[in-house]
């Protein structure tokens, strides 16, 4: 595998070192106390100075109120805010609040409302958040003067900086501590098998073909593919499956939203509909109904990152053997970058009341032990080198499939403006119902609303225009960025 330039998310040492691990089984693990020591001489909390400004800085029963979205990771985290309750009494108390309802626009109306609170759970891949919206909007504050020397080292910001994902200009909003992989295709071994599939699919037709042979041999109760229809259906599966194929809905090199080189990866979708190869219910299905119906061995093929490996370890345990392949591409030939993007980092409102106190909690939530246990439970890939050091290989399992393809980037994040009607990945989904029409004039009509709203806000000083001139596919993260006020 070849090593990860600069600007990839993922650690140098991270794919060797996942790769090392494969066929490895997880186990849950307790998370460290706030004053545990890591194991073989690793950075401990200590070391990466959350305990040590603890008792620097006087705190008098400070509450922070935390807010995530997250609910795999529920019972390993809500043991790490119990350890800190406990090492931390009378100083600082977490209130630990788990919220996953449009959490985005909860965030904000509570802002308003002076009920926000003093941290959130945030990354590149949680659905509505706006970097640029929230920073104008004054929910979030830079953390720069707030981070520790120690954490500073432990998390390399040089190297953790995306403009309009976590970065604008030189303040840095949130720290990616974690990552989810680029998308996969997860399937069930057994169907597989079944019907004599002994290769991973190489192209969408191939999925297509594979996904109608176990609906036929699937009794009515087994069927070859799933996508959540309320949960960001297209960009589990059909949105990474364009992009390996060199399909973007941002045209980079002139500005402008494109929309129209989806109607491939929409017809495949469309004869999935078509042969019956959805599972039931798809158009209104969310993400856990899903992934029980998988964990349960009901369906062939879903699409999901290195998230999924905690989800069906820990939350939706898996019945059967499940496999990891990568996305097809339309053809079989790799055309683009595969976006892999910060899943996870801790935000601050600036309504909170204690920014030193939070920042401290911000600190003990990324420490090097708390990742530590993270990893080796399968919740995510880390972007530290040295999490990744103190982790124990042998426990990391299922994770090790999600190893870092060459291919993988951090795309550059294009204005995110808001048309009258639905957002385009709604569009772009019901567009893969087969009674929906000509495939032409909705994807040129999506084009036109989304250039026509972007060419408003841009107007309006709401938003600048991304141009990226050299911008490469395959090398995204590489091209010189223009933000141009018209």
């Amino acid at each position: 595998m070849k090593m990860l330039k600069k600007r990839y998310l993922i650690p140098l040492a991270l794919s060797a070192a996942i790769a090392a691990a494969a066929g490895c089984s997880s186990s849950p693990k307790t998370p460290p106390s706030a004053g545990s020591e890591s194991s073989a001489g690793n950075p401990t909390v200590q070391d990466s100075g959350t305990e040590e400004a603890l008792e620097s800085q006087t705190f008098d029963g400070e509450k922070i109120l935390v807010w995530t979205n997250n609910r795999h990771d529920a019972e390993y985290m809500e043991e790490v805010v119990k350890n800190f309750n406990e090492e931390n009494k009378g100083q600082i108390e977490i209130e630990y609040v788990i919220t996953t309802e449009n959490y985005i626009n909860m965030i904000t109306m509570a802002v308003s409302s002076d009920q926000a609170p003093d941290i959130f759970c945030v990354g590149a891949a949680t659905g509505g958040f706006d970097l640029n919206s929230f920073v104008a909007s004054g929910i979030i504050q830079p953390l720069n003067p707030l981070l520790s020397d120690e954490f500073k080292e432990v998390y390399d910001l040089s190297k953790l900086s995306y403009p309009g994902i976590n970065a604008l200009g030189e303040d840095i909003y949130f720290v990616p501590t974690c990552q989810r992989s680029g998308n996969r295709l997860l399937y069930n071994k057994e169907m597989f098998e079944a019907v004599g599939i002994t290769k991973d699919p190489e192209n969408l037709g191939e999925v297509v073909e594979a996904a109608k042979k176990m609906t036929e041999t699937g009794g009515g109760i087994k069927y070859g593919i799933g996508m959540p229809g309320l949960s960001a259906c297209f960009k589990r599966f059909l949105y990474p499956a364009a992009e390996v194929s060199g399909i973007l809905p941002y045209d980079y090199v002139n500005g402008r939203y494109d929309f129209t080189g989806y109607k491939p990866v929409i017809e495949a979708a469309r004869q999935m509909f078509t042969d019956g190869s959805m599972i039931p219910g798809a158009a209104s299905l969310k993400i856990d109904p899903l992934r029980v119906q998988f964990a349960e061995g009901n369906i062939g093929i879903i699409g999901n990152a290195s998230q999924e490996v905690g989800v069906l370890t820990d939350q939706f345990p898996a019945k059967m053997e499940w496999g990891v392949a990568e996305i097809p591409s339309l053809d079989g030939t790799i055309k683009g970058s595969l976006s892999a993007l910060p899943q996870t980092g801790w935000a601050m409102t600036t309504t909170a009341k204690n920014p030193a106190a939070a920042a401290k909690v911000i600190e003990y939530l990324s420490s090097v032990d708390v990742m530590k246990g993270y990893v080796e439970n399968g919740y995510s890939l880390p972007t530290s080198d040295k999490v990744m050091e103190a982790v124990d290989q042998s426990k990391i399992g299922k994770l090790a499939e999600f190893a870092p393809l060459s291919y993988e980037s951090v795309y550059p994040q294009f204005p995110n403006v808001t048309p009258q009607g639905k957002n385009w990945e709604e569009v772009l989904w019901e567009a893969c119902f087969p009674e929906a029409g000509d495939i032409d004039p909705i994807l040129e009509t999506l084009t036109k609303d989304y250039n026509d709203a972007l060419d408003k806000e841009v107007k309006m000083g709401k938003t600048k225009r991304l141009v990226i001139k050299d911008f490469d596919p395959l090398k995204p993260a590489e091209g010189t960025l223009e933000y141009l006020e018209q």
